[in-house]
């Protein structure tokens, strides 16, 4: 399975943050099915505090319509956050996303109330510079 568009991209803007890439793809078998989410990290925090983990989902979120785009994105995310859910793994997942996608899909009520109303957590990375210049959680 080939890496979205904008995976170098993001794993770069998290690994300027300080977050290492534990897995990538990161596997979750639940249920009998084998998850491939786009990548684990860890933030190094100091010694004496226990790291953060979480999952990343990386989405281009390109086509003729950002509507059916982000369709298939949303249900990816559903199941990889339940998967990790029954299998008792208590980590966020998050959906990495350019800034340009960021402003396209906050632009949509409807996709703006289903993002509320499920909860969804995204990492909105600026592609050109490799930097995160958002975390919506």
């Amino acid at each position: 399975m080939a890496f979205d568009k904008i995976h170098t991209d993001v794993r770069a803007a998290l690994e300027k943050e300080g977050w290492v890439i534990t897995q990538d793809p990161y596997i979750v078998p639940s249920g009998g099915i084998n998850f491939r989410i786009d990548l684990e990290s860890e933030k190094v925090l100091a010694a004496e505090k226990e790291g953060e983990q979480i999952a990343v989902e990386v989405k281009s979120l390109i086509g003729a319509s950002l509507v059916y785009a982000f369709y298939p994105a949303f249900g990816q995310y559903l199941f990889y956050r339940d998967a990790l859910k029954d299998e008792g793994i208590d980590q966020e997942v998050f959906m990495a996303i350019s800034n340009i996608s960021y402003f396209r899909i906050f632009r949509i009520p409807f996709l703006i109330r289903r993002i509320k109303q499920y909860n969804l957590k995204f990492i909105v990375v600026n592609t050109t510079e490799q930097k995160i210049v958002k975390w919506i959680k």
